[in-house]
């Protein structure tokens, strides 16, 4: 950075790196660091607020890495790193192939379903030939594996890798959140390494042995990745990035989900809760009343289909839909994904409950959970 605070970073500047005296820590949102061997996901709690112009212990320099205010190591998801070689790379041998176009959907879930909620998931889909992936399972982690990032996974993937917790220390995905709310600045760039070869995206990064849980981030030789090397050999490497797109989850893409529903659920959480409310109802066929099954669970988020929805529920999700088709006054029902409709507040408003008078289970003010954020750049 140059320029901070109103001050020209200019002392022991470093044109190759390129780095200064100064140094500048805020928190920071990895959405897509990434070549075409592998890729990181990666959260970076602070414990400041916005940029802050630091040197020396404050910013982590050196020995004093775990000292500064900011977590450097953050919490990765690196599919390789994680238990998953074949699941990005190039070529049509991988689940995603990085030789071809594909689009990356982050998530960011909030405790309450609410944008004022903290934040408490990161999930992360690709869209490649028109069909929904499901990022891969931890599944290095053992019992704690899982497909997306929450404070559990990054406490088990530090205890599993031996690294030290920082990212607990400076606030986990809380933290994240609440900068997330304070609004952060898109940065795009290509970039090399001259001070770890880039070892820790794509290649073994560590004292351990390359075996060993966590050491190994990719296929790359732990002799590659020398700017010096890449510039003279790959000067010409580029990529295009298009179609960046922000909203409501399941609003800025569209694809085919897996086919059954475990792949949907980590697809879409409003397709999942629709596969498993279709599976889960009871019978058609009278049963004795001790017998006799709830008419819907409201886990899932929705209302019998003689009432209309309220705000957040479900509206609609194709032919074979047997939950309510409307809304209650102040909402409209708007299409979502995999022909899911949803119930979403009109403008200048945020909420639509039943009227006084209309008869409506206590169960049915649990709503669909509402993820609070969706970014889908293509790739």
């Amino acid at each position: 950075v140059k320029f901070m605070n109103g001050r020209a970073n200019v002392l022991d500047w470093d044109q190759t790196n390129p780095m200064g005296r100064m140094g500048s820590c805020c928190t920071e949102m990895d959405v897509w660091e990434a070549n075409s061997a592998s890729a990181a996901l990666t959260p970076h709690p602070c414990h400041v607020e916005g940029p802050l112009s630091c040197g020396g212990r404050s910013c982590g320099d050196k020995d004093d890495r775990y000292k500064g205010v900011c977590d450097k190591d953050g919490c990765d998801f690196n599919s390789y790193r994680m238990g998953d070689p074949s699941f990005l790379g190039a070529g049509p041998g991988f689940k995603v192939d990085t030789t071809k176009k594909v689009t990356v959907v982050t998530q960011w879930l909030t405790t309450d379903g609410t944008d004022s909620g903290d934040l408490h998931e990161i999930r992360r889909i690709y869209v490649q030939d028109g069909k929904a992936i499901a990022n891969s399972v931890a599944s290095v982690l053992g019992s704690a594996a899982g497909d997306s990032i929450t404070d559990e996974l990054c406490k088990a993937q530090k205890q599993t890798f031996g690294d030290p917790d920082d990212f607990t220390v400076k606030g986990g995905l809380r933290q994240v959140g609440k900068a997330l709310d304070r609004g952060m600045v898109l940065v795009m760039s290509l970039w090399d390494d001259d001070i770890t070869s880039m070892l820790w995206l794509d290649s073994q990064s560590g004292p351990g042995e390359a075996s060993a849980p966590g050491m190994t981030r990719g296929p790359c030789p732990s002799s590659s990745g020398d700017p010096q090397d890449v510039r003279a050999k790959h000067a010409s490497a580029s990529v295009k990035y298009s179609n960046f797109m922000y909203g409501e989850i399941g609003s800025t893409f569209t694809a085919k989900p897996e086919d059954t529903p475990e792949a949907a659920a980590k697809v879409d959480p409003y397709a999942a809760r629709l596969a498993v409310y279709q599976e889960a109802r009871p019978p058609q066929q009278a049963l004795p009343a001790q017998q006799a099954s709830p008419a819907w669970q409201p886990s899932m988020g929705l209302t019998p289909a003689n009432v209309c929805a309220k705000e957040f529920e479900l509206c609609g999700g194709g032919q074979e839909w047997t939950g309510p088709r409307c809304c209650n006054d102040g909402c409209t029902c708007t299409p979502r994904f995999w022909s899911v409709m949803q119930c979403t507040p009109d403008a200048g408003r945020t909420s639509c409950p039943a009227p006084a008078s209309g008869e409506r289970s206590a169960a049915s003010s649990f709503g669909v959970l509402q993820p609070r954020r969706e970014a889908g750049p293509s790739w």
